[in-house]
């Protein structure tokens, strides 16, 4: 599953809450990046049953907790790379809004 195929029937709906400011970002992303909110989710969601299903530890941390996360080299390196491009893309997002 890569989450980028929203043509298929076996597609079920699901409710994320989310924080209004993060929603209105994320939506705000996906459209400058040209992809679906739920194509992103499903990524995010593939990625994690992936960690999941090779025993590894992915714990997403939402700030309310001391969670301890342990993940691979590979994973590390990954998610910063990723958490960059999520900053970077915040920051052009906020310079647009003024």
């Amino acid at each position: 599953m890569t989450g980028t195929d929203n043509s298929s029937s076996e597609l079920k709906a699901v409710t994320v809450y989310l924080d209004r400011d993060m929603q209105r970002k994320f939506r705000k992303a996906s459209v400058d990046v040209d992809r679906s909110m739920s194509s992103i989710l499903g990524d995010l969601v593939a990625r994690w049953l992936d960690a999941y299903n090779k025993g590894e530890t992915l714990t997403l941390q939402t700030g309310e907790s001391d969670d301890t996360v342990e993940l691979t080299t590979a994973q590390i390196t990954q998610l910063r790379q990723t958490q960059e491009l999520l900053h970077k893309t915040l920051s052009i997002l906020d310079e647009h809004e003024d």
